[in-house]
């Protein structure tokens, strides 16, 4: 039986990875889950077998120690489900293949320039691959020991295809390189047209959909909603805010004002606010806590099931904004971010869009009370794809690049 390799971060890439993993058994493969970062804890919590870093790197051999222990002290968090040691192979390893390649010098000039995103262990994926006996990968959309899984299997000659989890606008830059997977598969038309417009080859591109969302919409959603709401004590007349938090490192302070925003204005309106926070999120430990009369949407609750409960879904950057839509939910999205330039969220795919924190409150009461610009949004909302099917697409993309000719 092949072993097909398929890396993926946590969040969205990870909710992208789980439904693959299926679709290749049904497909007569065998998957092999490389947990990168806070994925370890989705398949943990499914009892779904995965590899580290760790378990391939040799953490106490001097270089990866040394350099692992000095970049955790600064990128390690505790409380997010990943090891001191995880931190130190993953870090210490690819930080060592980076100054094997470029030497010391020019390693820390990159590292100095990108942060983490100078890190691509590419000599420690071929590793991993060999010693897991790999036959294909596919790999998420991220620019570290994603993008090195692609390169390590065209290193190999490997077949590989990378998927696209989110807005192609965040990592246009690498993503319109013609080694970012032999094929890459996107959510949508426009996803594909920015893709060609950015340089990447048109014959590579596959519209397939995102597997993430293939089961967002099922039958019997209705009483299932109404399930949710009844056991966290929420009426059928309860109108829910849903803040899905991203962290942001040039602010942090961002992220909370909004969530204290959204708080008052719910406490002003009688709404219920329920706040859905990032993985990587550090709010539990922050300083300022989460408001007392909003709702925690836990780790260990699925996003579908927040979403149905939720009737509107506030965000800044979080491609939870993507599943609402594809799920009939009114979105509305502040651009404030350092990351609103890469978040594609528009009008006509039912976003309901504002420049500013002070626009929110009376952006959720025209939302609220449907005025004429809502109706205008919901037009595009209803133009989304609520199909499945993405991730059987996607296997049939790699069946074919395992099939075909190597060179």
């Amino acid at each position: 039986m092949q072993r097909i390799l398929i890396a993926a971060y946590g969040g969205a890439h990870v909710a992208t990875a789980l439904p693959l993993r299926q679709a290749l058994i049904s497909s007569g493969y065998d998957p092999v889950m490389l947990a990168l970062t806070t994925t370890v804890l989705s398949y943990k919590s499914q009892n779904i077998p995965f590899i580290r870093f760790l378990d391939h790197v040799d953490i106490s051999e001097k270089r990866i120690a040394h350099w692992g222990d000095h970049l955790s002290r600064t990128h390690h968090r505790d409380g997010i489900g990943i090891s001191t040691e995880e931190s130190v192979a993953y870090l210490g390893a690819s930080w060592v293949d980076l100054m094997d390649e470029v030497g010391e010098v020019a390693a820390l000039a990159r590292y100095e320039r990108l942060g983490l995103n100078a890190l691509c262990p590419v000599r420690t994926l071929i590793h991993i691959m060999r010693q897991e006996r790999i036959s294909a990968v596919i790999s998420t959309d991220s620019p570290r020991a994603e993008r090195a899984a692609l390169l390590a299997a065209k290193s190999l000659g490997l077949p590989n295809l990378c998927v696209a989890g989110s807005f192609v606008s965040i990592g246009i830059n690498f993503l319109c390189l013609p080694d970012q997977g032999q094929r890459i598969c996107v959510f949508n038309q426009q996803m594909a047209d920015q893709l060609a417009q950015a340089g990447r080859p048109t014959s590579s591109i596959r519209i397939t959909g995102n597997p993430a969302f293939d089961n967002l919409n099922q039958p019997g959603d209705d009483a299932l909603r109404a399930q949710l709401r009844s056991q966290r004590g929420l009426h059928n007349l309860s109108w829910v805010v849903l803040w899905s938090e991203q962290p942001e490192p040039a602010n942090a302070s961002l992220p909370v004002a909004v969530r204290q925003q959204l708080a008052a204005v719910c406490d002003k309106y009688g709404w219920q606010l329920m706040i859905r926070l990032h993985p990587s999120s550090q709010a539990h430990g922050a300083s300022e806590p989460l408001p007392p009369s909003a709702m925690v949407s836990p780790r260990e609750e699925s996003i579908r099931h927040a979403l149905l409960q939720a009737d509107v879904v506030v965000t800044l950057t979080s491609t939870v904004g993507l599943e609402a839509l594809v799920m009939g939910k009114h979105l509305l999205v502040a651009n404030i971010s350092q990351y609103s330039k890469f978040v594609d969220y528009r009008t006509g795919d039912g976003a309901y869009v504002v420049d500013s924190q002070s626009d929110i409150e009376a952006a959720l009461l025209e939302i609220f009370h449907i005025k004429p610009r809502v109706q205008v949004v919901q037009q595009g909302r209803h133009q989304n794809p609520h199909v499945s099917g993405a991730a059987q697409a996607i296997i049939e993309n790699l069946k074919e690049l395992i099939a075909a000719p190597r060179p």
